[in-house]
């Protein structure tokens, strides 16, 4: 897939972040980053020779969905909280933030530049010792994180908070679906169908009282390893007040029995494999709705989208 929705800078212009987020020293090597789809990454090295992470966020509402508005506070955020709370967690530290907008089409920060592989392209090479070591130690990292508590449920530094679990899950799903239909997607079923099954199983998330800190985006592309040990977890942009259920590798692409056992839980209650199934729901509607935001060059990767977000649907009303 191609996304059009990168606010990618020019060299000239990073410099200039650079010199003002750093006084006295200047750029001294720039290389784009191409992970990710939404926000634009840059490794830039310093003159000192400190190595650094620039992230760029998209200007105003392009390439991004409803819930994509605070993305760059969420993260910025988030990675200080692990930083205050947990700093066994490897997150990046934030060292520069500007929200302005003044220097920028974007909101920017820079970051420290953490040392290790993507874990994504060398899965395969895996041995069964060192599946076990890294696969468990995702499972422990989303446990630890998931210690950090709050006092309410919502978007992390968003100014979006509810009372209950329920609450965020429905504005989330609610804004995912109303995207949807403002661009005239077909979803297989309405937005009101879907805010309605979620209002009768309300129950079910009223079950969890406290809400905990989730990374959201937990998996292989945003994980640095050096053999068996992870060295650092970043893309901390989706991050909320939400239960650790909620996190991608409880997803059904994503449940490894080593990140399960890590996480200390491998079994599962009605209410939480009801929950887990809105959840698989959800980040399916939630691929379906980037292929238009991002304006993808092709279709395929919203039709499986669409029909794995209608066989969870299927389970949710016993079909």
């Amino acid at each position: 897939m191609i996304s059009t929705s990168k606010n990618l800078l020019t060299d000239g212009h990073i410099r200039e972040l650079t010199a003002y987020a750093f006084p006295g020293r200047c750029a001294a090597e720039i290389t784009e980053l191409t992970a990710g789809l939404c926000n634009a990454l840059y490794a830039v090295t310093l003159d000192n020779g400190t190595k650094t992470v620039l992230k760029v966020s998209s200007p105003g509402m392009t390439g991004k969905t409803s819930n994509e508005q605070w993305l760059i506070e969420s993260e910025t955020a988030s990675m200080r909280l692990i930083a205050e709370y947990v700093p066994e967690i490897l997150a990046p530290k934030v060292l520069f933030y500007d929200d302005s907008m003044t220097r920028c089409s974007g909101k920017y920060f820079f970051m420290e530049f953490l040392e290790g592989d993507l874990m994504m392209p060398l899965r395969r090479t895996f041995t069964p010792e060192q599946a076990k070591a890294l696969y468990g130690a995702m499972g422990r990292m989303v446990r630890d994180i998931g210690t950090v508590k709050n006092d309410s449920f919502g978007i992390v530094n968003s100014g979006i908070t509810f009372d209950s679990l329920y609450g965020v899950v429905n504005q989330l799903i609610g804004n995912i679906t109303g995207d949807m239909e403002a661009c005239g997607a077909d979803m297989g079923v309405t937005r009101a169908e879907i805010l309605a099954q979620l209002l009768a199983d309300k129950p079910y998330f009223d079950e969890v009282t406290e809400a905990s800190l989730v990374h959201f985006d937990i998996w292989e592309n945003n994980i640095l390893i050096r053999g068996n040990e992870i060295t650092g977890i970043v893309d901390w942009e989706r991050a909320l007040w939400g239960e650790p259920l909620m996190e991608d590798r409880f997803r059904w692409y994503g449940m490894h029995p080593d990140f399960l056992e890590g996480f200390g839980q491998t079994e599962f209650s009605e209410s939480e494999q009801r929950r887990l199934t809105w959840y698989n729901l959800w980040i399916s509607l939630a691929f379906m709705g980037e292929h238009f935001s991002r304006q993808y060059d092709t279709e395929e990767d919203y039709r499986n989208n669409r029909a794995g977000m209608l066989k969870f649907w299927n389970k949710l009303n016993g079909k």
